[in-house]
């Protein structure tokens, strides 16, 4: 079990974490599985390890990548410190007007509304990617535009 596990998490916690998992899952089931020698609990043996990896894979994946984006989240913010452009509310909304409308609104929900990239991406319906993007380009336009490069 463990040799399957492994197999797919290439870990060696991770994959003692899937058998010890599975093994949860079997105990349940114990009493439904035939002679433990049989083809039928091997082979349920195995399904049981494989799903069990591929879903703590996925999991860790999903984890991997949510962990990614605020880390992103929070460098964007610490990079593109927006508090040294909200000098004066008229000369902002003057300076956001020069901007193209997809960057003023991705700046505006981000910096005024304070909005996640991703909960503005999910509002836009478009990519996180796409969002980051347009926020970077905004500010940048913007520090250009207040002599900040």
């Amino acid at each position: 079990m463990y040799r399957i596990a492994y197999s797919i998490l290439g870990n060696s916690y991770d994959a003692e974490d899937a058998v010890q998992d599975a093994f949860l899952k079997l105990v349940r089931l114990v009493k439904k599985l035939d002679d433990p020698t049989s083809v039928r609990t091997k082979r349920f043996v195995i399904r049981t390890i494989q799903s069990t990896s591929i879903d703590r894979y996925r999991r860790n994946q999903k984890e991997h990548k949510n962990r990614t984006n605020q880390e992103m989240d929070t460098t964007t913010i610490e990079v593109m410190s927006h508090e040294d452009l909200l000098v004066d509310k008229q000369d902002l909304r003057t300076k956001l007007l020069t901007l193209p409308k997809e960057q003023r609104d991705v700046v505006v929900l981000h910096v005024i509304n304070g909005m996640s990239m991703d909960e503005i991406a999910k509002e836009k319906q478009v990519f996180t990617a796409a969002v980051r993007k347009r926020y970077e380009r905004g500010i940048r336009q913007l520090r250009f535009t207040t002599g900040e490069n």
